[in-house]
């Protein structure tokens, strides 16, 4: 997806779901865990609210598969920026999926405590 000006959301969704598709029924068929990432946490602070909805759902995906990976990912964009409204809004998001993996993470441990200082 394009950082500078977004794409339209019909054709994010697009794309979003033909990710979705390589991931879940063509076991990446040629894209590697870490830009499927990129791609899942782009779409995760796209403007429209359909299109970061399915980026939260690529994201939660690809963390089953690979947890070290896509967790680097969101962390990366996540502290990518500090300002005002956007990026606190995208960082709000990308706060709530690493929430979400410490949750799956701590569940895949015995469920205790969590997955402490990863962030």
């Amino acid at each position: 997806m394009n950082k500078e000006k977004p794409e339209p959301p019909k054709q994010a969704l697009t794309r979003c779901e033909l990710m979705l598709h390589l991931v879940k029924n063509l076991d990446l068929a040629g894209v590697s865990t870490g830009k499927a990432a990129e791609f899942a946490v782009s779409a995760v602070t796209h403007t429209a609210a359909p299109v970061r909805k399915f980026g939260e759902k690529l994201t939660l995906c690809l963390h089953s598969r690979d947890p070290a990976r896509v967790r680097r990912a969101v962390t990366t964009a996540a502290e990518g920026g500090g300002g005002e409204g956007a990026t606190r809004n995208r960082n709000v998001a990308l706060r709530k999926l690493l929430e979400e993996f410490d949750r799956r993470d701590a569940k895949m441990n015995g469920g205790g405590g969590g997955s402490g200082g990863e962030r």
